[in-house]
Order: structure tokens, then sequence, then C-alpha cells
């Protein structure tokens, strides 16, 4: 994509900030919205804040493609004020996007809004992948996604409209490898639970890349934004070992540990859910990275992300 005037909200975390890099690379003008009124007068930059009702409307107008990105992380403690961030960030940051739209007569050329795979069923088993049409699944995380998804819904009067159910994204800048790697090199991680819980990836690379290609060819509709081999967390720990060359020497940790550690918040490492590739595929868009091994050589290696 090129030449366009892309306007993304919730720019500041790892996926905005390669977005950024990425497209402006790619001869477009960039513009992050942002709450902190310093920033916002930098170039590249412009005011938002959602609760506020504020929001820079030269900067809203001019943009002729929307990402929004909005939401505050979920890897927090699971207290009743943090849930209650978390959905309410993303839902009054897409409700008030629309609201926007509405207020100002605007239309984009295209729209994409992040959601994400927790959407579905969460369990400690291998299953079936998940598609698009799939049941989705009950509780907190799933119950939250849900909403999430219903809130974006409201822009897609608004023009060309992607949702993507985002995976674990990999890089090496952040995520979940920023997390985990430094266990395994201090030979601390290892297979949790069940083991059979399934992660559900993408490389980071593949993610910008998919999220170009959504918009520069207006592929409308819900899509699973996740590497077409979905593995277990075992499997995952298994590759890590030997990328790092840091044997696994621990048992495996029993999911009630992290249960009392962690409480509701563990089920994000003793559950997960096998997700499919298909429909993106099916619209031709090119992995660079389709196998864990793959990825993790580059990301652990050849420090590209």
């Amino acid at each position: 994509m090129k030449n366009e005037i892309i306007l993304i909200a919730g720019g500041s975390g790892l996926v905005g900030k390669a977005l950024k890099k990425h497209f402006e690379n790619q001869q477009n003008e960039v513009i992050v919205l942002t709450r902190n009124e310093k920033i916002a007068n930098q170039v590249g930059y412009a005011l938002w804040n959602p609760e506020e009702n504020k929001i820079n409307e030269s900067a809203f107008l001019k943009s002729t493609v929307l990402i929004n990105l909005a939401g505050a992380g979920i890897a927090t403690r699971w207290t009743k004020a943090n849930k209650l961030a978390i959905l309410s960030s993303r839902t009054n940051a897409a409700s008030f996007l629309a609201n926007t739209c509405s207020r100002l007569n605007k239309q984009f050329k295209h729209i994409i809004c992040a959601s994400a795979i927790g959407i579905y069923p969460q369990t400690n088993s291998c299953h079936k992948p998940y598609n698009e049409n799939s049941t989705s699944g009950n509780g907190f995380l799933s119950d939250t996604v849900k909403s999430w998804e219903f809130a974006n819904t409201q822009l897609q009067p608004f023009g060309s409209f992607t949702q993507l159910r985002i995976g674990v994204v990999l890089s090496s800048n952040g995520g979940m490898l920023q997390s985990i790697v430094p266990l395994f090199n201090k030979r601390l991680g290892g297979v949790i639970g069940s083991g059979e819980q399934g992660v559900s990836w993408i490389h980071i690379t593949d993610l910008i890349n998919m999220i170009d290609y959504v918009a520069s060819n207006k592929i409308n509709g819900t899509i699973n934004a996740i590497a077409p081999n979905p593995v277990s967390q075992k499997i995952l720990a298994k590759q890590l070992a030997i990328q790092l060359q840091k044997p696994i020497i621990l048992p495996p940790t029993p999911s009630w540990v992290l249960n009392l550690v962690l409480g509701e918040q563990a089920m994000l490492a003793t559950k997960g859910a096998y997700v499919s590739s298909e429909k993106i595929q099916s619209y031709e868009f090119d992995f660079k990275f389709e196998t864990l091994d793959l990825a993790l050589t580059n990301l652990l290696h050849e420090n590209i992300s």
C-alpha cells in the first residue's frame, strides 16, 4: 500500500510501532493517535482521548485508512478493576471512533480493527482447529472479545471493514518471547499443565504484511491472523529449548500451581486454542514464516522482527 494517510489508534504497542515503520517505508503518511499532549505535538502524531471525547479532527478527516489496535494489555492480574479496564479500553475506543465518523460524516477507504483468537473456546487439549465460523467460548476472555468485536462492528458503515483475530505475536522486540526466553536461558522454562493446549502464533512480519495485504486488497470480514501451523505448548517449549540450546530439566508445571499464583489469569498459560489460517490463505496471502522452527530461527538468531 502506497501514498495513503494511515491513522493508527493504539499505535504505541508492539504491533503499532512495527506498522508505523512498515507503512512509512512504503511511502505512506502515518499518524498515530496518542493521549500524551507533548507527543501529540510531534510530527506523525495526533491527540485523542476517548474518555474525554477529544480528537484531532483535521488529522482524522484527512486520513484515508484507519487501523484500530486500541486496548489495554491482558498480561496483568485479572482483578475486577483490571478486567473493567481491559474491556472498556477496547469497546470505548471503537465506539468513540465510530461516533466520530458519524459526527464528521467521515468515510475511510478501509478500516481494520484488531480482535483476538481468545474469542474461541480455550482448552487444555488438542482439537480440530477453529475457523472464523466456529462457536465462541465462555468466560472472561471470550466474553471480552465478543463485546470487543460487537463494538468494532459499529465502524462497518464507514468504509471497507476487516476484523483480524490476532494470535500470539512472535517478535524479538517484545511480546511472549520477551517474557519466556529469559526463563529458558536460565533453564527455568518448560511444559505447562498438560502441554497439549494450543498455541496459535504468528510472526510479526507476517502480521504486518497481512494488515497491509488486507487493506490494499480491501478484504472484508473477520479473519484469523495466525500462521498455518499452530503447535501445542509442549512443542513450543521443545522448540525453544532446541533453538536456545538449553535442555528442559524441570518437570511440567502443574496447572494448579499457576492457578494458585495467578488466579483466573493463569488460563493464558494453561489453556489455548488451535486456530485455522485457511481463510486468509484462500485470498492468496503468502506467509514468510509458516512453521514455528522458521519463525524462531529468524527471531532468535537473525534478529529480524
